[in-house]
């Protein structure tokens, strides 16, 4: 019999900047860049039948981390009072560390995104509206299972989602 005790210690950090400016009448530019981490490690003492602490089993993972980068861009135009117009595009890229016992080398996966979104409003009196929406998302992934040097690679993972909107 032993029992185990997971100490798990939390880091996460983020921030962001960004600014938003007018370069003609009826028209805002919004230029942002977030960026976020976080780290989650992973210690297990084992408590033995005699009361010892020993280093205990790591589970499956040693630690997880992530890092992220986003920089992202919008443009609203509002040309009459009841119709208005905006695009976006983000660019998001997170990376993951993931250790292991067995494998203390950290182990790197990688996700990356262009995402296009688009949307438009119509308003012809104060109760009355109507908003479409689209994005396109093209996304992939890549792990060490999809490395290119290895002799048996794996696939990378790509997708391309549409997403349309509408609301009244």
């Amino acid at each position: 019999n032993f029992a185990r005790d997971t100490y798990a210690a939390t880091y996460d950090y983020a921030g962001t900047l960004g600014s938003k400016f007018y370069p003609m009448p009826k028209t805002d530019v919004t230029a942002e860049f977030k960026y976020k981490y976080g780290l989650r490690d992973y210690d297990f003492n084992r408590h033995t039948i005699t009361g010892d602490i020993v280093n205990g089993y790591r589970a499956f993972l040693s630690s997880i981390s992530y890092t992220a980068y986003n920089p992202i861009v919008m443009v609203n135009f509002k040309p009459f009072k009841w119709f208005a117009y905006n695009f976006r595009y983000a660019y998001d890229t997170t990376i993951y560390g993931i250790k292991t016992r067995v494998d203390p080398a950290r182990q790197i996966a990688s996700y990356k995104a262009n995402i296009y979104s688009t949307g438009a409003t119509f308003t012809p009196n104060d109760t009355t509206y109507l908003t479409c929406y689209y994005q396109y998302k093209q996304a992939r992934t890549q792990t060490p299972a999809s490395d290119l040097e290895k002799p048996v690679k794996y696939p990378l993972y790509n997708a391309n989602v549409h997403t349309f909107s509408t609301s009244c």
